[in-house]
């Protein structure tokens, strides 16, 4: 039986043709020239159609792009005041794939070109475009996507940003919401320094939701997600595969709701530390490490106690290449997984009870192709190392030896062998990492978050019995409760505060052998710390989960 979509449920896809096709009838088509000149006709038709007096001739339109066509713009297309809504066409036929539609920098007569593709002055929906960070002369911009007013809404779903310079999505504003699901950030590098490069940069500017689901980072200098100081109300890593990053994954160390799980970190923070680095100065002269926390600051209006952050089924590598550099710095140590101040909170659970640590691999995933990446990688940071400069990009080039050029389909493939223990350690027995290299996995997957009352959705039955943590996690005011049974059971599953006192049975009755998912609804309860316990023969188990409402 079909149930209703968990705030998980609702960051896929799905989410992003919701908002379209309640208007699907007002679709234009914007050219790629207007009057024989290319430069600039994506900006002239989408900023210009609007009345004489300058409104909107109608702010709900969808404007699409043609698949195989470039958009050269003149200089940022910005949209002020109004949703934008912004999609290429869908592939007709994935099986002999076609290039998607294109947005880069175009000419100018002066030899110049825009330096930032796009300036957000709203809410906005942008699916299936290839954002080309490089003019064709292969200059690359400095951003590609600006956000710059408060309390919007961006929804970017299956879009790809190449050789951007400095930061891919930059957020100057606060109190956003943010979904980027199914993108792929490539070649996101600066040709100088190792802290530029990134993937979505808050500027210390608060949030309300950051929701970043199935995307790929590959070949990247700096952060897939920079919060600095940030305060974000909920944040949501998940599916995500990290490939060759010389610094941070994650710049951010003060979450308070946070779910960063079943993710690839494969070479990733590659630089190391060296004592004269940042930010061992700065974190009690510890190691950043890959998931970083520190203590909450008076003005996050939140006490250790009650933050919430679950990090489980999360899989961490470095290649051979990459040891390697490491041993040839004597003063540079490799990264760790986490250092001793956040293993503390993950293992101290009367200071920090609602902190999770679970199922985390250290694992060679076993890419089919990740192509001489992580060489080209090493070979850049020790010449930066050594030298103290490098000035070039580091990743490889696309068609004719440039970095304008594109290469369709993308030559790399991160999917992995299927015998590696890694395709099935995420939630729901699914592999780990962006879901997008196993399009078959993909849509079970797609299937399992929303038939919540489903059984058995994995045709594997369960070596042993194992209750996982809750979907989403906080919640409000449902969430997914998911178990696995290696045979059929007397199975009880009941909530309890914290104070012990039970609240609610979820389910009591027997189950077959298989996994399970049911659905337990909050709405009488107030927000707070539960726990949840599973009995089912002889094994038990437990797990907190926090409502928030």
């Amino acid at each position: 039986m079909k149930t209703n979509k968990t705030f998980f449920g609702l960051v896929l896809s799905v989410l992003i043709f919701l908002s379209m096709n309640i208007i699907a009838q007002d679709i234009v088509d914007v050219p790629t020239e207007i009057n024989g000149e290319p430069l600039g006709a994506i900006n002239k038709f989408i900023q210009g159609d609007t009345t004489a007096t300058g409104e909107r001739n109608n702010p709900d339109r969808i404007y699409r792009l043609k698949r195989g066509a470039t958009y050269f713009i003149n200089g940022p297309l910005t949209s002020v005041g109004y949703h934008l809504r912004l999609v290429g066409e869908e592939d007709p036929d994935p099986a002999n794939p076609t290039a998607p539609a294109v947005i880069a920098p175009g000419i100018r007569p002066d030899g110049s070109s825009a330096g930032l593709l796009m300036t957000i002055k709203g809410d906005a929906t942008i699916k299936n475009i290839y954002f080309k960070g490089t003019s064709p002369t292969q200059v690359a911009v400095g951003r590609a996507l600006s956000v710059l007013k408060d309390s919007v809404r961006i929804e970017i779903d299956n879009c790809h940003f190449d050789w951007v310079k400095w930061i891919t999505i930059q957020v100057k504003a606060t109190d956003t919401k943010i979904f980027i699901t199914n993108c792929y950030f490539r070649n996101i590098q600066h040709p100088a320094g190792p802290y530029n490069g990134r993937g979505l940069n808050l500027h210390n500017n608060n949030a309300d939701s950051v929701v970043m689901v199935n995307n790929t980072f590959y070949n990247i200098n700096s952060f897939a997600f920079q919060g600095r100081s940030s305060i974000i109300k909920y944040f949501q890593f998940e599916h995500n595969t990290l490939v060759n990053t010389i610094k941070w994954p994650l710049q951010w160390s003060w979450p308070t709701n946070a779910i960063i799980s079943n993710n690839i970190f494969y070479n990733a923070h590659s630089y190391g530390e060296a004592p004269s680095d940042l930010p061992g100065q700065d974190y009690d002269g510890q190691l950043f490490g890959i998931i970083n926390v520190d203590t909450v600051t008076t003005d996050m209006g939140v006490n250790e106690a009650e933050r919430v952050v679950t990090v489980n089924n999360n899989c961490w590598y470095y290649s051979q290449e990459v040891q390697d550099y490491i041993t040839a710095f004597d003063s540079v140590s490799i990264e760790p997984w986490m250092n001793e101040r956040t293993s503390y909170m993950f293992n101290e659970a009367a200071d920090y009870p609602g902190f999770v640590e679970e199922n985390t691999l250290n694992e060679d995933p076993g890419f089919n192709d990740a192509m001489t990446s992580a060489a080209l990688m090493t070979d850049w940071m020790s010449l930066k190392r050594s030298t103290g400069t490098t000035g070039y990009q580091w990743g490889p080039k696309g068609e004719n030896d440039d970095i304008f050029g594109m290469i369709w389909p993308l030559p790399e493939d991160l999917s992995y062998a299927t015998s590696s223990t890694l395709y099935s350690a995420a939630d729901g027995g699914f592999p780990v990492g962006d879901l997008n290299w196993f399009p078959d996995k993909k849509a079970e997957w797609e299937d399992w978050l929303t038939d919540v009352e489903s059984d058995n959705v994995i045709n594997t039955v369960p070596k042993e019995y194992s209750l996982n943590q809750n979907y989403p996690n906080p919640f409000n005011p449902t969430t997914v409760i998911s178990f696995n049974l290696p045979e059929k059971s007397m199975v009880t599953l009941t909530v309890f505060n914290i104070l012990g006192e039970e609240v609610a049975t979820v389910f009591s009755g027997v189950k077959n052998a298989g996994a399970h998912k049911v659905n337990f609804n909050a709405t009488n309860l107030p927000s707070g710390v539960y726990i949840y316990k599973l009995s089912a023969g002889n094994y038990t188990a437990s797990k907190k989960m926090m409502l928030l409402k």
